[in-house]
């Protein structure tokens, strides 16, 4: 039996992930073209989708 959870991150645990401060983790989730999404006024981005956002940004600058 495989496990279907889905994990998420929130812009504290983001921060961790990247190795960037929590005012910068807010700033990327914020940012458009980022593949954040808001539930009641809180941020959150999926593992899968950051890791699909990371390969697409691969070589590029992001500016936030």
């Amino acid at each position: 039996m495989t496990s279907d959870k889905i994990k998420v991150y929130t812009p504290d645990e983001l921060a961790g992930v990247m190795k960037i401060g929590k005012t910068n983790a807010y700033k990327l989730m914020r940012a458009s073209g980022f593949p954040s999404y808001k539930i009641n006024n809180r941020l959150f981005v999926t593992d899968k989708a950051l890791r699909e956002w990371l390969v697409k940004m691969q070589g590029r600058n992001f500016k936030i």
